[in-house]
């Protein structure tokens, strides 16, 4: 049908019925038929659309709105040198208080890699589209443009014989308008300008793709305690708008600049986080509504930077990397011990010795225990106070009957 797709791509319809017609007989063959090279066959398909699913209110309500009436019918011949279309009924679409009649005159079928599907040109009338009423809180068309562009459209997947499923719809009705409508998004302040916008319409489904004139779009999104987010669309910028029963989805190409409040440089200013060919997607449907932006994160400035922090202990090497703690240990804690003239000690040992200055210290033994993390207190008493003087370890020990003091082996 369309001689400049790829090789290995098919695409189909879901039918009623039909009717094939051979210039030559065909003998059955497995689940098909074996047709002579010479022979030429015709198929009239009743094509076979969804159904639009009703929607009162909420996402979709735009979508269940519409009236989309696909071809009823479509007639196409195989020959020797391929297939084409040889009859195709009419359609009509009625969308955002617009309609637009269909009706085929004989156009050949292309490959439209845009929306990956077989077109195949309609005439159109009237030959301006007006954006009416708009129901959808997401995406807002708005204003009015010339249609440059009609057709029918039929997916289009690359793959094997073997491998493909069932044909899903009857195809779509495609139509591409110049520039003069306009597109305003959740959070957007005022419409943006487009250059062109395509409408891809299905019953219960409407799909807008859109491109920008190259104005400045931008907006900014409020996040917590003072952070934001500011993003700006491309220049020019690509959108994509679906809207259909219970959902709507939006996407546009942009770049985005997090200013959160933490962490923080040394001067108390915010890190720019900047995010580069990205997208902001915007989906919402009965019982819930989600931002996201997204793709490659780059921070700005780039080099090194100073940075606030509060309650931290960062141990680094003459390079500047973290330091291991087995290199912390060998080369500035045992030395020190040595010098002290200590018996052996490891990380474990510190651990018990701060138990043991608690204790020394009065602490309370449920503090002890909550510091080291014990999820018994008999293990916080009998591990790690390892020695404690008598005067400090009788109101410990008199009440827990705890009566095991002294110097006892490193361990946790």
């Amino acid at each position: 049908m369309a001689s400049n797709s790829a090789i290995n791509s098919f695409t189909g319809f879901r039918i009623k019925g039909g009717t094939l017609t051979l210039t030559e007989d065909a003998a059955r063959a497995g689940g098909g038929l074996d047709l002579s090279p010479t022979t030429i066959a015709t198929f009239i398909a009743d094509l076979d659309p969804p159904a639009s699913v009703p929607v009162a209110s909420g996402p979709g309500v735009d979508a269940a709105a519409a009236a989309i009436t696909l071809p009823a019918s479509v007639t196409i011949q195989f020959d020797p040198a391929g297939a084409k279309l040889t009859a195709l009924s009419d359609s009509e679409a009625s969308v955002y208080d617009q309609t637009t009649r269909f009706h085929w005159a004989g156009a050949a079928s292309s490959f439209e890699g845009t929306t990956n599907e077989i077109a195949t040109p309609l005439g159109f009338a009237p030959n301006q589209f007006q954006f009416g009423e708009v129901q959808s809180k997401l995406s807002v068309m708005s204003g009015a443009g010339p249609i440059q562009a009609a057709s029918w459209a039929l997916p289009v997947a690359v793959t094997t014989a073997a491998s493909l499923g069932e044909a899903a719809g009857a195809g779509a009705l495609l139509l591409t308008m110049s520039a003069g409508p306009a597109q305003q998004w959740a959070g957007l302040s005022q419409p943006a300008t487009l250059n062109q916008t395509v409408l891809h319409l299905i019953p219960g489904q409407i799909v807008a793709l859109a491109q920008s004139s190259g104005i400045q779009v931008s907006e900014t999104f409020d996040l917590w305690q003072d952070s934001t987010v500011d993003f700006s669309a491309a220049r020019p910028f690509s959108s994509f708008y679906l809207t259909q029963a219970g959902l709507e989805w939006f996407e546009v190409n942009g770049t985005s600049v997090a200013h959160l409040d933490r962490p923080l440089r040394a001067d108390d200013s915010r890190f720019a986080l900047k995010i580069v060919n990205g997208i902001l997607l915007l989906f919402q449907t009965s019982t819930q509504f989600f931002a996201f932006i997204g793709t490659a994160l780059n921070t700005e400035p780039k080099g090194t930077n100073a940075i606030a922090l509060e309650n931290a202990l960062i141990v680094v090497d003459r390079k500047g990397a973290p330091m291991r703690d087995n290199n912390i240990l060998s080369r500035h804690i045992k030395p020190a011990a040595r010098a002290a003239k200590l018996e052996f000690v490891n990380w474990r040992c510190l651990r018990t010795s701060r138990a043991t200055w608690m204790v020394e210290a009065g602490a309370n033994p449920k503090d002890v225990q909550g510091q080291m993390r014990h999820s018994r207190i008999s293990t916080t008493m009998d591990i790690c106070a390892q020695f404690v003087p008598n005067q400090r370890a009788e109101p410990w020990t008199k009440p827990a009957r705890w009566s095991s003091v002294g110097r006892r082996q490193c361990s946790d």
